[in-house]
């Protein structure tokens, strides 16, 4: 057999070239095909996901841009800082409401709801126009301030609980009988002082115990308890703000036990009412995590209850004590008070009690 000639090899490699680039051809329409038969989707743009991260970085810079100045200590201009804490709230909430990933995680605003537990007091003030804006999503400048009082209430809460000095609590290491305490400890300590006084609880109980008591201990001390403003009838024509019908002076706009001042306002002017103290109380036992709520007997504010352990442990902002147990130093629980009110324990001190 003779070689081929130099002519007759180029051509028979050109046509197997050909015949192979129509083989891979064919193969590249058939699986196009086949994937868009089982509809998988195309790659997406690279830059349609830049921006999308991008968006979601700008979300977060604006509620950290807002919140770090809600937690700043520097002082600023009372409307600037308003604006700027609600602008930036409201620009990150009208991001996310849109966002496929945060709506289907209730960042919808159809999905909010309103606290069962506020219902009714929402129904009864529903001609308040601060009242009426509970039904939409959105920021006032009044909120930044509250959110300015929570955070001031959380960093006061945790340094009252942890590295309140174990002194604080003498006299119920008293009762107590507790000896060969560690200064140098005070949060162990105040706990270990709690947890003889309350053996039934649990350590974490016993932990949640002593947080309300030194919480307690700090605002009895720190403000200063002026007397209830009383109103006469024939004074409230002349001091109502606003021609709103209502059987709640509040309402008006008539200042009145409890409510003269936002909490944020007590922590400046270290002077309070016994409700207003109570109102303080509980915006710190919220920030520790403690379930409290402020009692009335015969339609009048009356105690801070705080529920630890089942139980509802009594605190009175007025009398500026907890309200004494069965024994001495113990506090006493809604429970006991019931069983009680009848036939009140004695709670005279001898020198025995405190050994």
């Amino acid at each position: 057999m003779k070689p081929l000639s130099a002519s007759r090899q180029v051509d028979s490699y050109s046509g197997l070239a050909s015949q192979f680039l129509a083989v891979v051809f064919c193969g590249v329409v058939f699986f196009t095909v086949m994937l868009s038969a089982i509809g998988c989707k195309p790659a997406r743009d690279p830059f349609l996901e830049l921006a999308e991260a991008k968006s979601k970085v700008m979300q977060v810079d604006d509620l950290n841009r807002a919140m770090d100045l809600v937690f700043s200590e520097q002082s600023y201009n009372q409307k600037e800082f308003e604006e700027k804490v609600s602008t930036g709230l409201n620009r990150w909430t009208n991001k996310i409401l849109g966002d496929a990933e945060l709506t289907a995680a209730g960042g919808d605003a159809s999905n909010w709801q309103l606290d069962s537990n506020l219902t009714q007091l929402v129904e009864a003030n529903r001609n308040l126009d601060l009242v009426a804006r509970t039904t939409r999503a959105g920021f006032l400048g009044s909120d930044a301030f509250y959110l300015r009082n929570c955070a001031w209430e959380n960093r006061l809460a945790k340094r009252v609980c942890e590295a309140t000095p174990v002194n604080a609590l003498e006299l119920y290491r008293l009762a107590a009988k507790l000896d060969g305490i560690d200064a140098a400890k005070p949060r162990e300590t105040n706990v270990k002082i709690v947890q003889s006084l309350h053996p039934e609880l649990s350590e974490p109980d016993a932990r949640s115990l002593t947080d309300a008591l030194l919480l307690f201990d700090w605002v009895v001390r720190n403000l200063h308890q002026t007397d209830p403003m009383q109103v006469s009838a024939e004074e409230l024509p002349s001091l109502k703000l606003n021609d709103i019908q209502s059987d709640n002076p509040a309402v008006n706009g008539i200042r009145g036990l409890g409510y003269q001042h936002f909490r944020w306002q007590l922590l400046y002017l270290a002077r309070a009412d016994y409700v207003e103290r109570a109102r303080l109380l509980l915006g710190m036992c919220r920030q520790r995590g403690l379930d409290a709520a402020m009692l009335e007997a015969k339609g009048r504010p009356w105690a801070v209850g705080v529920l630890i352990g089942g139980q509802v442990f009594l605190f009175d902002t007025k009398l500026g004590l907890p309200i004494p147990g069965t024994a001495p130093g113990r506090v006493a629980t809604l429970t006991e008070a019931n069983v009680h009110v009848a036939k009140p324990p004695d709670w005279r001190l001898s020198n025995s009690n405190f050994g």
